[in-house]
This record gives C-alpha cells, structure tokens and sequence, in this order.
C-alpha cells in the first residue's frame, strides 16, 4: 500500500527561474541514471526478492527514490517559473510539451523506457545492479551540482548525493548478507573460472598477478583424469 503525503522529504528552493538548468536537471528525472528507473528497478526486484531482509530494504529504497522523483520534479517546475520566449527558447520540450512541468524525458528529450530498469531475479546480480545505480546516479549529481549556480538548486543536489551514497552503502552491506546465495554460489571453483587471459599485451603491460588469477594467453586444456 502506499500513501502521499504532501511534505516534502527536503525543501525545494530556488532563487529565481533557469530554464536552461531545468533542461540538464530533467536527466534524472526520466534518464538512465534518474529518480523514476531507480524506483521502479528497486520495487519491481523487491517483488520476486526470497530474502525478506532485502526485500524490506528494496522497499524503503525504491519509496523514498519516489520522493526523490518528487523533489526533482518540483525543483523543475521552479526553475522553469512562467513561461517567456526566453524559457521556451531555452527549455523547448518542458515549455512547449510540458507545459511548464517535469516529463518523463531525459535531456535529450528522449522518452523513459522500462529498458532502464535492471531485474534479473536474482539477489546478488540485482544488488550489483543497484550499487552501480547509486554510483551512477551520483556521478550525475555531481555534474549538476558543479554547473548550478543556485544556492538552493546546490543544496538539494548535495542532499540527493547524499542519500545516493547511503544507498550504496546499505546495497553493499546487503551483498555481504547474501555472498553464498544466488549467483555467488560455487563461484570460481572451476579452472576456467580462475584463469586470467592476458590478451592485452605490449608496452606498459600488466602483469596478471596482480589479479590474483592463473595467467594464460589462451584458454588451457582441463588436467586429464
């Protein structure tokens, strides 16, 4: 079951309308890396996840992506403030198609697709998924949060990679509960899965050792019985 309620999980506050910063901020509304793919990845894995520790965990973290959506989607409509020729020139696909409002588009303009969204039904692949969604997301916070220019803008991009990093954090430790389930099982037991093929060779070559692994140029035979 869910519920809204109309208090925002962090102010939204801007200091006067940017139509042009509106138009990068749209990316984690609707891109890859944004807001409504990270919601809808965690809720759509909790679904089939065994581990009701995960599971409750998946919960609480693709609910409060859903308020993360939220504030992003306000701080857009903020920046946008009433459309002029100005903010139409400058934030096209949000003033003219939008009306004024977040879209479900990235920053190219570019439509969301469930294609984002990463659930292969089991455990460790998906919280591998999801640390990696975390870090990706911020990678693009941080890209924001270096070109905006409103105080307020830049305090609610800290707070987004704030909790990113949190989340990232509580997947990890979720990995070391579940490291011999799933796909972790029986992992690297074969001799295949422990050989390193060095096929990158010549200047500046690394020796495989630091991996850790048997090093080889090409596959080698299995030892006859």
């Amino acid at each position: 079951m869910f519920k809204h309620e109309k208090t925002f999980l962090y102010p939204v506050r801007v200091s006067g309308p940017d139509p042009t910063f509106a138009a990068m901020l749209i990316e984690q509304h609707g891109g890859p890396n944004g807001e409504l793919s990270a919601s809808t990845q965690y809720l759509n894995q909790a679904v089939g996840c065994k581990d009701p520790a995960v599971k409750d965990l998946l919960l609480d973290i693709g609910t409060e992506e859903l308020s993360h959506l939220e504030l992003v989607s306000e701080a857009i409509k903020l920046l946008l403030g009433d459309p002029t020729i100005d903010s139409i020139n400058q934030a096209p696909t949000l003033e003219l198609a939008g009306g004024g409002g977040a879209m479900y588009v990235n920053s190219s303009g570019h439509t969301w697709t469930a294609d984002f969204v990463s659930s292969v039904g089991d455990v460790v692949a998906n919280l591998h998924s999801d640390v990696a969604a975390e870090l990706k997301a911020k990678a693009v916070y941080q890209r924001l949060y270096q070109r905006a220019t409103d105080p307020g803008i830049r305090d609610l991009i800290d707070f987004l990679i704030c909790r990113e990093e949190a989340h990232a954090q509580l997947f990890m430790r979720a990995l070391e509960k579940v490291q011999n389930q799933g796909t972790m099982q029986n992992l690297g037991d074969k001799l295949y899965s422990n050989q390193y093929l060095d096929l990158s060779t010549g200047v500046d070559n690394q020796s495989p050792s630091i991996w850790n692994m048997q090093p080889g140029s090409t596959p080698v035979a299995p030892p006859s019985h």
